[in-house]
């Protein structure tokens, strides 16, 4: 790449001049020729002066023109910074924006299914008191051999049925990964009261039922 530096190249020019100039002076006898050698040597200096300075100027000129460029690509890069700044801060916020509507709708869904189970099962639970309370009636007409004979058995019911009572309780205020155990805990004690019931109507039936003797 070619760059011109016409103020360094004739200052170099120039100061050769002036040493050959001075050179010649130093040995030339002759007053008048003296005399002009000296001029020329004198307006030799000054335009190598003169030269030195403009080519000062341009180096400084020069390094103005780099250090505001310079300038300009910093100022250029911080923006660009800043620009993805703001869009990984906006990204962050839509994410965590997307987490929290997942996470209300997971609650909605949670929360509807909690209450839809609860609901089934407190029907399912009357259903079954229903039946329990006419066993206990057939057992009260069937006398006292019946009362003794199914104690146990009424016994079973009773403590299995409270804790359903239980987990139907803790049921109506679960949420999340503890709704699923309490679920699971809710069915488990459904099953346990029906088959309980199942069994004691059974025995009743067999043994104590005088409507089937």
């Amino acid at each position: 790449m070619k760059t011109d530096k016409p103020h360094i190249f004739s200052f170099l020019t120039k100061g050769a001049a002036v040493l050959a100039l001075s050179c010649w002076l130093v040995s030339c006898d002759n007053p008048s020729n003296r005399q002009t050698a000296e001029q020329e040597v004198a307006e030799e200096t000054a335009e190598a002066r003169k030269g030195v300075n403009e080519a000062a100027e341009d180096i400084e000129k020069g390094a103005e023109k780099a250090g505001d460029k310079l300038k300009e690509a910093a100022q250029d890069l911080g923006d660009k910074a800043e620009k993805a700044g703001d869009k990984i801060e906006s990204a962050a916020k839509d994410v965590g924006n997307d987490i929290e509507r997942g996470a209300d709708r997971v609650g909605a869904e949670t929360k509807d299914e909690r209450n839809e189970f609860v609901t089934e099962t407190r029907g399912a639970l009357r259903t079954l008191d229903n039946k329990i309370d006419a066993l206990r009636a057939k057992i009260d007409r069937a006398g006292d051999n019946a009362e003794a004979g199914m104690k146990e058995e009424l016994g079973e019911l009773e403590t299995k049925r409270k804790r359903l009572d239980t987990q139907l309780d803790k049921a109506e205020n679960a949420s999340g990964s503890a709704w699923q155990d309490i679920k699971q805990g809710l069915k488990e004690a459904a099953n346990e009261l029906e088959q309980a019931f199942d069994k004691a109507e059974d025995k009743f039936d067999r043994n104590y039922d005088k409507n089937k003797s």
